[in-house]
């Protein structure tokens, strides 16, 4: 029986891990600049990068390339025929291949000043968080995050270098998605909080799922309790990680802890998290005499020195004189039954600096919005609770599938 790679129903196809050895084999070239537009060309691509070694930059279907590098967009160059040829005779021939790569993967990200910034990493730095063995050697993965960004790329080399089977989730309606997990009995799930929220109410449980990880944006203690309800035998983990560090914090609860090995590495100024210049995949972002890269997000620290993320910095707005944290107006809407999703956000006012708007969608149609306000100010000041509340029929979300501020 042939061992699945990739079950991908948007593409049209599946693709076995013999298939793809097959049509590797069959390739000249590829190309160093990847649009995530197919996920078949853009592994295939992707996995002859790394057998030869090359440096390979991963943008989004609709990014601008920086001018230094638009040149590359469709070139095709040429491989090494006889490294290809060594690295393709076998599964395990492929494996040692990819962990022996000296390739480097290009990211972009805008980061806090929306000017784009080209992130390079060694290969072998993604794949120090890569878990192989026999014990991986049956996971069944739910692909949710965009494939040519950080987390995508951390879930497709843990499941290719287990040899498990990827299922493209991203993208897809909800009734598709849960058909999908139990029809592969899907047993690892790695996602944002917006794409658990949108598959609830899921009407069952789902028992093969072994680990659920949640990353990307904040997360809460209510969403944490849903998912150990519909995945009961499930290890919950919450991820922290970013384009310009991969991923560094992990727990099973709220709160982070920070690893020994770096806690001289990692600081808060002002509840704002900052890392040291030797946590970077590429300390050139930073200036030359820069040590400490200021991240943005915001955190809140207990006594014991655990912290939880808050949400961003640029979180936090002016209303009437009054620093109003986003996130504050988030949990309130957290404690109302029948809201599946929100966007809460701030739009600018002449009079006020901004008012607080916020868009819902609903489980319950009953609920109105007299009503959902009247909750919020059970929780909150009367300067917090969101002068201009909307019902929709979806939240609007970037194309990685996070919530558009």
């Amino acid at each position: 029986m042939k061992s699945l790679f990739l079950v991908d129903l948007p593409g049209g196809y599946s693709t076995s891990y013999e298939e793809l050895l097959d049509q590797l084999r069959q390739q000249q070239g590829c190309n160093l600049i990847l649009r995530a537009s197919r996920l078949l060309p853009f592994y295939q691509h992707l996995i002859l990068a790394l057998v030869n070694d090359l440096q390979v930059y991963l943008v989004d279907e609709d990014f601008e390339l920086p001018p230094a590098i638009q040149d590359k967009e469709n070139t095709n160059v040429l491989i090494n025929k006889e490294k290809t040829a060594k690295a393709l005779q076998s599964w395990e021939t492929l494996q040692e291949s990819l962990l022996n790569s000296k390739a480097t993967l290009s990211l972009f990200t805008s980061g806090t000043t929306a000017v784009p910034k080209q992130i390079n990493y060694p290969i072998g730095r993604l794949l120090r968080n890569i878990r192989i063995g026999s014990k991986y050697a049956a996971g069944r993965w739910a692909f949710c995050y965009h494939p040519a960004h950080m987390a995508g790329l951390q879930v497709f080399l843990q499941a290719l270098l287990n040899h498990n089977l990827l299922v493209n989730f991203f993208g897809l309606e909800k009734s598709l998605i849960l058909d999908l997990l139990g029809r592969f009995r899907v047993s690892h799930i790695s996602a944002t909080p917006t794409f658990y929220r949108l598959l609830f109410p899921m009407g069952q449980i789902y028992r093969q799922v072994m680990a659920v990880s949640i990353g990307g944006e904040r997360s809460s203690p209510k969403l944490h309790a849903r998912l150990r309800e519909a995945f009961p035998n499930a290890r919950l983990y919450n991820l922290f990680a970013t384009t310009e560090t991969g991923t560094l914090f992990a727990s099973e609860g709220d709160y982070f802890t920070i690893p020994a090995a770096i806690q001289s590495k990692v600081k808060f100024v002002n509840h704002e998290l900052f890392l040291h210049r030797d946590l970077l995949a590429d300390p050139s972002i930073l200036g030359p005499e820069e040590e400490w890269y200021q991240t943005g997000d915001t955190v809140i620290v207990d006594e014991t020195g655990r912290f939880q993320f808050a949400g961003r910095k640029k979180d936090t707005i002016n209303v009437a004189g009054y620093r109003v944290k986003l996130i504050e107006i988030e949990e309130a809407l957290d404690q109302i039954a029948g809201i599946q999703q929100y966007r809460v956000y701030g739009r600018k006012n002449a009079l006020t600096g901004h008012i607080i708007c916020c868009d819902v969608k609903l489980l319950d149609p009953e609920l109105s919005i007299p009503t959902i306000k009247s909750r919020l100010k059970e929780h909150l000041q009367a300067f917090k609770v969101p002068r201009i509340i909307k019902i929709v029929d979806e939240i609007s979300l970037t194309h990685t599938g996070k919530i558009k501020r």
